[in-house]
């Protein structure tokens, strides 16, 4: 009887470690599943191959890409009004990413980056408006074409 009941201790032991091993597993894969990365975009206003477009409850920001293999622009619109302010100084601290690593990508490179949903990505804009000194950022969401 004693022999039985340590072999039924073990086999239930043995059970309730593979259940925490797999339960383990599976929250593991969840976190990584649901990472998100985020990139932040300079845009200036000023610039020639930046503009804004559109009514301010449409409003599209666009870099007009020009390379050999893509020549099609990167659009943006806003999610929502402008985030928080950022200095010059901290601007360091986003790993930014400009015009001109926007335009080193190729066409099929551009679309992977943007359209790959995995990892997830969000999407910032840093603006310059009219400050040197005060930048904005913003959440944006990033579409295909001209509408």
């Amino acid at each position: 009887m004693k022999l039985k009941i340590v072999i039924n201790i073990k086999k239930i032991i043995l059970l309730v470690i593979i259940s925490l091993i797999i339960n383990s597993c599976a929250s593991t894969t969840d976190v990584a599943e649901h990472s998100v990365q985020k990139y932040y975009f300079y845009f200036d206003k000023t610039h020639p191959k930046m503009r804004t477009y559109g009514k301010p409850y449409e409003l599209r920001y666009l870099y007009e890409i020009n390379n050999p293999y893509n020549s099609e622009p990167v659009i943006f619109t806003p999610k929502d009004s402008i985030v928080k302010k950022i200095s010059i100084k901290k601007l360091r601290n986003y790993h930014v990413k400009d015009y001109k690593w926007l335009n080193s990508f190729s066409g099929l490179d551009i679309d992977k980056f943007f359209l790959k949903n995995t990892p997830k990505k969000e999407f910032y804009l840093i603006e310059k408006i009219e400050s040197h000194k005060i930048l904005y950022l913003r959440s944006v969401d990033f579409i295909m074409e001209i509408e």
